[in-house]
């Protein structure tokens, strides 16, 4: 069990990134934003994309 509180100060992406490690969730950057999905769908669409965003957590199995 992973508990917390987010501050209201703390990088976005950094977040988004540690809970990427812990949860089932993949997100991308952009000028606008952020965009998330779960790891599963991210697996389906974005794997045999040759243009697709490096993740620090994808797992090619």
């Amino acid at each position: 069990t992973i508990s917390g509180k987010l501050e209201l100060n703390d990088d976005p992406g950094e977040v988004l990134r540690v809970l990427s490690l812990t949860a089932p969730i993949r997100f991308r950057a952009s000028e606008t934003g952020f965009s998330l999905c779960s790891a599963q769908n991210a697996r389906k669409e974005h794997d045999n994309n040759p243009n697709r965003m490096p993740m620090e957590n994808h797992d090619p199995s």
